[in-house]
């Protein structure tokens, strides 16, 4: 996009990453904080022996980052998506059933191979100028490990135009939690200021 921008109308974020290595370590330290507070010694005791991220093995992460919903509580019942959150998106009748059985491996070959390019990536330093419009479509309820470095970024973030647009029921998937909301800042926000 930097290179070739006028390829591109606009950048539409939705649940922004801006910095994997350091989303990761804010994930390590409210996790391990939360897990003091519940009393739940043995996370602390996982946590503190694989210290913060990067990790060189893949698996520590699960440890650190996969306690978000109990970190980061919020009623999910009124978002398309509900309760079950992404896992409501796997028994659907549009996969066959061997893409269902398929979706959980392929989920974690992606994170395997995807996981470590993306350690070096912050757009607070690689990406503070854009030259097309910017959008960032963020869940009021996203996690702070995100919703922080997207703030930040978005504050430093030089671009024709820019606005930040906060859907109120969701967290870090609002296309996938309020889609009707996101269709209409799709349509009412960004084709309309796109002249489409």
């Amino acid at each position: 996009m930097q290179d070739s921008p006028s390829l591109y109308r606009a950048f539409v974020g939705v649940g922004q990453m801006v910095s994997q290595r350091e989303t990761d370590r804010i994930f390590h330290a409210d996790s391990l904080a939360w897990a003091r507070r519940a009393g739940d010694e043995r996370l602390v005791g996982e946590l503190t022996a694989i210290g913060a991220p990067p990790y060189p093995d893949i698996l520590d992460y699960e440890t650190a980052l996969s306690h978000e919903k109990e970190v980061h509580p919020y009623d999910h019942g009124a978002n398309s998506e509900g309760v079950g959150g992404f896992s409501e998106n796997l028994f659907i009748e549009e996969y066959t059933l061997l893409e269902q059985v398929h979706s959980l491996g392929a989920f974690l070959d992606v994170f395997a191979a995807l996981y470590p390019q993306l350690q070096d990536i912050d757009f607070r330093q690689s990406a503070t100028r854009l030259d097309v419009p910017v959008y960032l479509v963020q869940g009021a309820f996203e996690a702070r490990g995100r919703a922080a470095l997207a703030d930040q970024w978005f504050r430093l973030l030089e671009a024709p135009h820019k606005q930040r647009v906060v859907l109120d029921t969701s967290g870090h998937r609002p296309i996938f939690e309020q889609p009707e909301q996101f269709h209409d800042v799709m349509t009412g926000v960004v084709l309309a200021q796109q002249g489409q």
